[in-house]
């Protein structure tokens, strides 16, 4: 019976392998395209957008490792530190979209 499930677990992964792989192949043909046709995330616009933002994304972090690091070794208090993680994710996402919508980068729906 436990031949059975290892097998059984090995041929899930190999399923899941290969799906992945497809996945991938598909997305790198289809990001391909829209690069040369500038298209979808690779308008113009778009990339000067995500160049405004590449310039305050690494202070944004760093910053937000700066907290991490200095409220988790000043007060010791490891265990409800990682919070601060979520939350940086999320005020990153909320700065990012409010730059996008003052420089007008929205794609139409």
């Amino acid at each position: 019976m436990d031949h059975l499930m290892t097998g059984l677990v090995a041929g899930t992964l190999v399923l899941v392998a290969i799906g992945v792989f497809f996945f991938i192949k598909s997305n790198i043909t289809m990001d391909s395209y829209n690069i040369l046709l500038q298209t979808d995330d690779y308008t113009p616009k778009k990339k000067n957008g995500r160049r405004i933002m590449n310039k305050y994304a690494a202070i944004y972090w760093l910053t937000a490792t700066m907290l991490y690091l200095g409220y988790s070794f000043l007060t010791n208090n490891w265990e409800h530190s990682w919070i601060i993680w979520p939350i940086a994710g999320i005020l990153y996402g909320i700065i990012e979209k409010v730059l996008s919508l003052k420089n007008n980068d929205i794609a139409p729906k």
